[in-house]
């Protein structure tokens, strides 16, 4: 069914005289170029000057569209003070599935705040950091926050989390410690966690360090089949005594994150990588079919002269190190994400990071290949953009960003579906800076914070889901969803209750009727 959308552009005038007359006219893409429909042109009369301020006006279209997907528009200005170079206006519209909901507001403890949130089967988490302690606060479908777990007594900053493909999440982070001797050491642990708080399997990776000889940043996690990569930099001060200060990217790899058997461990995948942690941000890993795939930063200074943060790809096998195939794909760059799909039985790429900073900050995002055979990423203006956040919901993929709008910080969102060679970008989708963005079950769910520090989530609720009537699951989720309670659980112990209540009151009404039966054959006797 076609889907209308009202567009509403707004023109402001930085002149000090009034404009006037002026003519607007929206056109959209089609296969057959630019089309202009009726009710696509307007003439705003007037647009006051002003010698304090701005003058503006608003103007508003109908459009509407057949399917799913990204719909590319122009707006022309025509008439009176209307310079060449700020005639035109191109964007975007993202026609999606989903219908975003009004902000629900988290209340943390005085102190606490959101560094990240992940969705899982059940429900999700938000993770949150206080007094420098590592906790995950458990969420329900209905934004209920019934459990807070402590994941870390002494975190020291790092953390990095995955969804795995049974439902649970993956984790990373580093942590400080005392030896026997009395030294401060820091180290890597991993664990993974489900919607109810529950932590198994912590294990502690790579050597632990003394903060004067080394640390260990940027880390991210990938899996695939149940097979986990921890990809970070190890920043090597002391360099065996000759106090080099190298910085190498190592991985960590396990078959099992819940078996502390078979992992192993590759210090060695980029040498001599020149970045600090003042200047980088977390790597972005990915597994493909064979290779493990990676984003990462260092400095550069080729064609400018200058030194700049560079963003690069590199791809090589886990267990084969070091990897000889590295390009460079972005330029003063950070935040960079990867998600790494199959399509046609081969591996795509889907990538995204921050350009510039301030004013001139931009989205970058990459549909390619794993040689990086795309000549130029996508560009998308984005004024002080501070996170991308890829994500996979049903048959599409979302790119969600923030960046400074009109009236403060927004979250945009994004959509690259199948087999498209681009991720188009646009709708604005709520206020705040993005902290994270899941799935529960086939709705989405976006956490984000307030320049007041308020966290707050909205729903993505799928417009028309398809129901599976097959699925053995279908009538009991039909059961449980009208009922009252913030988790499955509770949900299944009322639905228990309610059931033992009938059948009690079943079982009265058949032993009333029954005596009323033989009462009423005694009379019939006594006749």
């Amino acid at each position: 069914n076609p889907v209308s959308y009202k567009i509403n552009v707004r023109v402001d005038n930085l002149g000090q005289t009034d404009a006037t007359s002026i003519i607007m006219t929206l056109y959209t893409w089609e296969e057959t170029g630019w089309q202009t429909y009726s009710g696509d042109r307007q003439i705003i009369a007037v647009i006051g000057g002003s010698t304090s301020g701005t003058g503006h006006s608003k103007a508003s279209f109908t459009h509407s569209a057949q399917e799913s997907g990204t719909i590319q528009h122009r707006v022309i200005l025509e008439g009176d003070g209307v310079s060449v170079e700020h005639s035109e206006l191109r964007f975007n519209v993202i026609v999606d599935g989903f219908e975003v909901s009004s902000p629900t507001r988290l209340t943390l403890s005085e102190g606490e705040a959101a560094i990240s949130f992940v969705g899982i089967d059940g429900g999700g988490l938000l993770f949150t950091t206080i007094g420098g302690e590592l906790h995950a606060r458990t969420l329900t479908p209905t934004f209920g926050m019934p459990g807070d777990t402590l994941i870390e007594s002494d975190w020291t900053g790092e953390f990095a989390f995955i969804v795995r493909e049974d439902g649970r999440a993956q984790i990373a982070w580093t942590r400080r410690f005392q030896d026997g001797t009395g030294y401060t050491l820091y180290e890597v642990r991993t664990a993974s966690i489900g919607a109810s708080g529950d932590l198994m399997n912590v294990m502690s990776h790579m050597t632990p360090v003394k903060q004067s000889e080394g640390e260990y940043w940027g880390l991210d996690l990938a899996e695939k089949d149940g097979r986990i990569v921890l990809a970070g930099y190890h920043r090597d001060i002391s360099t065996g005594g000759s106090w080099l200060d190298v910085t190498n990217i190592f991985l960590i790899v396990g078959e099992d994150g819940d078996s502390s058997q078979g992992w192993f461990t590759r210090n060695n995948v980029i040498t001599d990588v020149d970045i600090n942690p003042q200047f980088g941000n977390s790597i972005a890993v990915g597994i493909g079919k064979k290779y493990v795939h990676i984003l990462y930063q260092a400095m550069r200074d080729d064609v400018t002269g200058q030194d700049r943060v560079g963003l690069f790809y590199a791809h090589g096998e886990a267990h084969i190190t070091p990897w000889s195939f590295q390009s460079a794909v972005g330029d003063n760059a950070a935040m960079p994400e990867l998600m790494v799909i199959e399509e046609n039985d081969k591996d795509v790429l889907i990538a995204g990071w921050v350009e510039q900073t301030g004013r001139s900050a931009t989205i970058n995002t990459a549909v390619t290949d794993s040689i990086w055979s795309l000549d130029n990423p996508t560009i998308t203006s984005a004024p002080g953009a501070t996170k991308v956040v890829i994500l996979k919901i049903g048959d599409g993929i979302r790119v969600l960003h923030d960046e400074i709008g009109i009236y403060g910080p927004v979250v945009r969102y994004g959509l690259r579906l199948a087999n498209e060679p681009v991720v188009g970008h646009s709708n604005l989708v709520g206020e705040g800076y993005i902290v994270g963005a899941g799935d529960i079950g086939k709705d989405g769910i976006i956490a984000s914070i307030s320049p007041s520090g308020e966290v707050n989530v909205r729903k993505m609720a799928l417009i028309n889901p398809v129901v599976d009537v097959d699925d053995g699951n279908f009538i009991l989720d039909m059961l449980l969803e009208p009922l009252p309670g913030e988790t499955e659980e509770q949900k299944m112990m009322i639905l228990v209750g309610i059931t033992i209540g009938l059948f009690t009151l079943l079982a009265c009404v058949v032993i009333v009727l029954r005596k009323t039966h033989e009462e009423e054959l005694e009379l019939e006797v006594s006749t």
